[in-house]
């Protein structure tokens, strides 16, 4: 017996959330309650069939599979969808590679028609893909009559290609099973693998990530395949001296030498590949580069917070973390290794959806000590990864409260994508308690007792709430997921208002006008009263996204003077509308001045706009900005100061992208000249809009 398409699916949506209700099924594939059921028992007779246990409907209306059941029937449904998927053309093109480079014997046409079951018109196209991919990487796709298709280039790229695929291929639906029938790898050579990683993670005392000791076996195994073939990378492409003092060089020397006679640039290729794995613990750096590693981390940071006029509470703390997750990344960043994985989409995909281009443009502006140390450039992935790193630190949560519900986050990626994973849900659920981010390994040895619920982007076996989320939630998931979790956990209807729209309704019946701030005020107080709160990164729209230089500086905000008597008095005048407005108290103003002295460089941005500003506890009550121009510059830090701006923070996110214009601005020695000769605050207000 053969199962129908919906019948297929129903099953594995079963299968992949342990209890689905039914009322989700048929508002999911448009159907009855009694077309439902007929393919639910359509589905048990097959269960039947193959001596599975049958589905079951509790009296809550849901339905599931015994854990031994799901196990044994996820397995099948892998092992049958594998040879039935069609990949995409993307995928193909990405397999068609990966065969030539891990596949020795002639491989001609027909293998790769064989294999991916299209025709040759379209492995004739995807050749041509194939191509132009490989450009990137400094090489070629070739073909004899003798040899077949081969790729001619520096073996170094290849190597990078193959572990790229690996990771790729791997996170197609039934990868594993399509990697295992192109190359025939047997189960003891990943064996052989994962062997010598446990000893690793034993004598080293480091921990892999769930997804590194999934990938990693396959990736050793075809690279000692291709070194068996007499495929070597050649010395120069090494740099010998960096690893060769590191204990996990010397630990894959004693691992080698069990393998017969390897060349040492291949010695130093698999030292290499420990050293620039994703962790769950530490990766390994000498004492001389930690220190180096530490300030340069340091130094980033005290920059970030001067440009984006913010100060960390846990400053510290945030350095060390960012410093764990830089010690693997510096030597994929130094050996160019990054990896483009469904991950890492995953990671591009956020930085759209929440609006992480200011923080991203300023830390960019602030990565010099780290490239310096690196003697690189960091690579946009990487950068992306870091951002999301210190943006999930804007999101940390405070106090905790007693009796919540007890969640555990289990992730099989490396501790940055679980910690970014850990500090969002926290944001999105502040009616849990957060335990730690733990691997899948870990979770298995945990005590059930421990805590009440699960968040995971991968199925486990537990009798718990379980939640699938992908590692990085996007913006147009986290409503979704909340509505559902809250309805599971609390039995809570949540309810969608249109905030807007009974804005609209209320504002035609106010008389008098209402500024920008107050209506930011107005609108957020209607979301926490029509809803359970949700933080603002729920939100489709961060607060942060439409705040722009001239939305906080309005021409009562702005003075123009011909000269002040020193920079104290022109931070006195610039923080007058501020007083003038309720944005800050007289005490706000007596602490910003009383925090800078006449060498105050660091809040002059470009050596011309001096951007003075405290913390928002300091007596800020509303967001705001003020400006002054001096047409006879002020001394200030040793320099000629003709702009004062004064920044009044309501938080640390909502002024950087104001902030990030700003220092657009002041990096324009035209626009800071425009401002100087302008006649009135109207054409200032007009150069500021230029640089929006």
């Amino acid at each position: 017996m053969y199962l129908d398409e919906r019948s297929e699916l129903i099953l594995s949506d079963i299968l992949v959330e342990n209890k689905i209700h039914t009322e989700e099924l048929k508002e999911k594939y448009n159907i009855s309650l009694r077309q439902l059921m007929y393919s639910v028992e359509k589905i048990n007779t097959y269960l039947t069939e193959k001596r599975a246990e049958t589905i079951t409907k509790n009296r809550m209306g849901e339905l599931y599979v015994s854990i031994k059941s799901r196990k044994l029937l996820d397995q099948w449904l892998k092992e049958i969808n594998s040879q039935s998927y069609v990949p995409s053309e993307l995928e193909r093109s990405q397999l068609i590679t990966f065969m030539v480079i891990t596949i020795e014997e002639e491989l001609s046409l027909q293998h790769f028609v064989s294999e991916l079951k299209v025709s040759k018109n379209t492995i004739l196209s995807d050749l041509k893909i194939v191509k132009e991919n490989l450009k990137k990487y400094s090489c070629e796709l070739k073909y004899t009559r003798l040899k077949g298709y081969f790729i001619k280039g520096n073996e170094f790229e290849i190597r990078k290609i193959l572990i790229e695929l690996v990771n790729l291929i791997l996170n197609i639906p039934y990868g594993k099973y399509m990697v295992e029938r192109i190359t025939k790898v047997t189960n003891g050579e990943l064996q052989k693998v994962t062997d010598w990683l446990e000893a690793i993670e034993r004598d080293l005392k480091i921990s892999y990530t769930d997804d590194k000791m999934e990938t990693t076996p396959y990736t050793v195994a075809l690279i000692y395949r291709r070194i068996e073939f007499g495929h070597y990378i050649q010395e120069d492409d090494m740099i010998f001296q960096e690893l060769s003092d590191t204990k996990e060089y010397a630990f894959a020397e004693r691992l080698l030498s069990s393998i017969g006679k390897v060349p040492r640039q291949e010695r130093f290729f698999i030292t290499l590949q420990l050293l620039s794995t994703n962790l769950v613990g530490e990766s390994v750096l000498s004492e001389n580069q930690m220190q180096k590693m530490n300030q340069a981390v340091k130094e980033v940071i005290l920059k970030f917070e001067n440009r984006a006029c913010i100060m960390f509470q846990d400053r510290d703390r945030l350095v060390q973390m960012l410093v764990q997750h830089m010690k693997p990344a510096y030597y994929r960043i130094k050996y160019n290794l990054t990896l483009t994985t469904n991950l890492l989409d995953l990671v591009k995909i956020e930085m759209i959806e929440e609006e992480l281009q200011e923080i991203y443009l300023l830390l960019k502006q602030c990565m010099e000590p780290i490239e310096r140390l690196v003697e690189c450039k960091i690579p946009e992935i990487e950068m992306q990864f870091i951002t999301m790193f210190v943006a999930s630190w804007f999101r940390k949560e405070g106090q905790k409260l007693v009796e919540k519900p007890r969640a555990l986050v289990v992730c099989p990626n490396g501790i940055t994508v679980s910690k970014v994973m850990h500090s969002s849900l926290k944001v999105l659920f502040p009616e849990f308690d957060f335990l730690k981010s733990i691997s899948v390994r870990e979770f298995e040895e945990m005590d059930d007792s421990t805590y009440d619920l699960i968040f995971s982007p991968v199925r486990l076996n537990t009798t718990k709430k379980i939640f699938i989320v992908e590692p990085v939630i996007t913006v147009s998931d986290k409503k979704t997921l909340r509505k559902k979790v809250l309805e599971n956990v609390y039995g809570i209807k949540m309810v969608d208002y249109d905030v807007d729209e009974v804005y609209k309704i209320m504002k035609k019946h106010v008389k008098s006008g209402i500024s920008f701030n107050q209506e930011k005020n107005i609108k957020r107080e209607l979301k926490n009263y029509f809803s359970i709160k949700i933080d603002d990164n729920v939100e489709q729209k961060n607060d942060c996204e439409d705040i722009n230089l001239t939305d906080l500086i309005h021409q009562n905000y702005i003075q123009i003077k011909k000269q002040v008597s020193s920079w104290k008095e022109a931070m006195e005048i610039v923080a007058q509308p501020l007083l003038d407005y309720g944005h800050v108290t007289p005490e706000y103003v007596d602490r910003v001045i009383r925090q800078y002295n006449d060498l105050s460089i660091h809040i002059i941005f470009g050596g011309k706009i001096a951007v003075p500003h405290g913390m928002p506890d300091f007596g800020v009550n509303e967001l705001g900005m003020s400006m002054l121009v001096i047409n006879d510059p002020v001394k200030f830090g040793g320099l000629d100061v003709h702009v004062f701006m004064m920044l009044a923070p309501e938080d640390e996110k909502r002024h950087l992208k104001a902030m990030l214009q700003m220092t657009s601005l002041a990096a324009d020695e035209n626009g800071i000249r425009r401002l100087v000769e302008a006649n009135d605050k109207k054409e200032i207000i007009e150069v500021l809009k230029q640089y929006q």
